[in-house]
């Protein structure tokens, strides 16, 4: 009796998941190890079952096959093809020698919170490996610390197992051991299923987790953490790690919204805003001018509760800008409101105490409500602190009429 002939042999157990167990294998068939190398990473399917799943979602799927070996980008781990072992269908993977962020994290409940820049340059990589399978229409769906390698070469961060969770159901994915619900968006526990805003999800939770050593949602059962999921708002992110800023904490934040509509479109709008955060450039200030702007059409329209609305949402989306005081504070003095806009102001010079134009606004408030002497010693600290070339000429100006009265 002929002793049955394998392509592979394995090596190494590297770990389990809900569809298949995953080893290092030595490539024997020399055909393919002509094609793929010496050694490869196999997938297993658990039983038959599970290979059926394989047989008709990739095998019998020459689309998705292509695209999987089409997604050849620096931040993803290769898929090579599949082939059989043991009289079962498996996938094909490079090898990539490393470590998974579960383990430069710790298990779950063990977490240790990394620098701001090591989670943020993990994100972005991550990020971008994400921007190249979407291309390729291919939806991730379980996107954790566990299927994130970090490769002992050049510490490159690669996504793992392409592919995999379409192969599980919703409710294999959530009852995984190795803690999927926790990534898991509210649409993927529901009927409404998932798409690539998914993914920005668990990336948004994964950010959460690198940046506090905590879970957004946690609970004592599955039925908890899916109740939290589905109801509750996570603590932000700014309030258990006080090295966040406001700015990093809104990042993540709309990273997790509960509403698909509220988060990021796509993976690329979110990899600039991370890229933007990190060079420093201030995409906020773009988009207060434009609320500004709009707010002061309102004001002209004589909607003048929806324009204070609209600023005072400002105000909360962004209380570390001192753009959003102006504006609302700005709003008050053109409705003749100067006591309000004094109040704004002065909430202004707490957020930045050397913003020249929050002093120079409020003199004008101040003298527009009859109080000469401060609004006359709030425009002397403006022009201390330091104004504009036209507006500090205009304001000594005004200081000097001011001071003759």
């Amino acid at each position: 009796m002929n002793e049955k002939k394998e392509r592979f042999k394995l090596i190494k157990f590297l770990g389990a998941g809900g569809f298949a167990q995953t080893h290092l294998a030595e490539v024997l068939d020399p055909k393919l190890r002509k094609e793929w190398g010496k050694e490869v990473v196999i997938k297993i399917p658990h039983d038959r079952e599970k290979e059926e799943i394989l047989i008709n979602e990739l095998i019998m799927n020459a689309s998705l096959h292509l695209n999987l070996q089409k997604a050849r980008a620096k931040n993803v781990v290769p898929y090579l093809g599949y082939s059989k072992y043991d009289e079962l269908f498996v996938m094909v993977m490079e090898y990539i020698e490393g470590k998974t962020l579960r383990d430069r994290i710790g298990s779950i409940g063990r977490q240790q919170r990394l620098v701001i820049e090591d989670a943020l340059n993990i994100t972005e990589q991550v990020c971008e490996g994400l921007v190249e399978i979407h291309k390729f229409h291919i939806f991730h769906r379980d996107i954790k610390p566990e299927n994130i390698l970090i490769s002992k070469k050049e510490s490159i961060v690669m996504i793992m197992d392409l592919g995999i969770s379409r192969f599980l159901s919703s409710a294999d994915l959530a009852s995984t051991t190795t803690g999927t619900i926790y990534y898991m968006p509210k649409e993927l526990l529901g009927k409404e299923g998932g798409s690539f805003y998914s993914d920005i999800y668990s990336l948004g939770v994964m950010m959460y987790e690198m940046l506090t050593g905590q879970l957004p949602f946690y609970g004592e059962s599955i039925g908890e953490i899916i109740d939290n999921i589905r109801s509750n708002n996570p603590a932000p992110p700014m309030e258990i790690n006080p090295d966040i800023d406001e700015r990093l904490n809104r990042i993540i934040l709309k990273a997790i919204r509960r509403n698909v509509n509220e988060r990021y479109r796509t993976t690329e709008e979110m990899l600039k805003a991370i890229r933007a955060y990190r060079q420093g450039i201030d995409e906020d200030y773009e988009y207060i001018c434009k609320c500004i702007s709009e707010a002061h059409e309102l004001f002209i329209s004589d909607k003048l509760e929806e324009a204070e609305n609209r600023l005072k949402e400002l105000i909360r989306d962004h209380p570390r800008n001192p753009k959003s005081y102006l504006g609302l504070g700005e709003f008050y003095n053109r409705c003749q409101r100067y006591q309000d806009a004094v109040k704004l102001f002065k909430k202004g010079i707490k957020a930045d105490p050397g913003f020249a134009l929050f002093y120079r606004n409020m003199a004008l408030s101040l003298y527009a409500g009859g109080s000469r002497q401060e609004a006359i010693d709030a425009l002397k600290m403006a022009i201390e602190l330091g104004l504009e070339q036209s507006l500090a000429k205009h304001a000594i100006k005004l200081l000097e009429l001011w001071e003759c009265k």
